[in-house]
């Protein structure tokens, strides 16, 4: 089963990422970071669970787009100073549980991080077999 991982962060996280303000990383911490991750994507690449990973670039940089009285609207940076997804990992593993043992190790103080699973199709988009039960078997 494919599962998604997403982890999140702010425009502050971002901006401390590049060095800016009082929580500015240093050239050390960002090193050190991204060592972590380089190990942790080898491991999962190793273990054959690693389908596809990427980083965001700054929330800053996201448009939204939405459709207002039939005229397409572009918002920029529409998450502003909240949480917006800082990167995720695609990975293909047999449970839930297996899929949230991976996601535990992307946890930071203060941080997000979502486990979602893909649908293969549109009969897994219902969610449980219960769900999809009752679409085939309406009352």
């Amino acid at each position: 089963m494919l599962y998604m991982i997403s982890s999140y962060g702010s425009r502050r996280d971002y901006e401390a990422m590049a060095g800016v303000g009082v929580d500015a990383w240093s050239p050390e911490r960002w090193a050190e970071v991204g060592a972590l991750m380089e190990a942790f994507n080898r491991e999962l690449a190793e273990s054959g669970e690693l389908v596809e990973t990427r980083a965001f670039t700054s929330p800053a940089d996201t448009r939204r787009l939405t459709l207002v009285d039939g005229v397409p609207a572009v918002t920029d940076d529409p998450a502003g100073e909240g949480l917006s997804p800082t990167a995720y990992w695609v990975v293909d593993c047999p449970s839930l549980d297996r899929a949230i043992g991976i996601a535990r190790r992307l946890l930071t103080e203060g941080g997000t991080v979502d486990v979602r699973p893909i649908a293969g199709s549109r009969h897994e988009l219902a969610g449980s077999a219960e769900d999809r039960r009752s679409w085939d078997n309406p009352t």
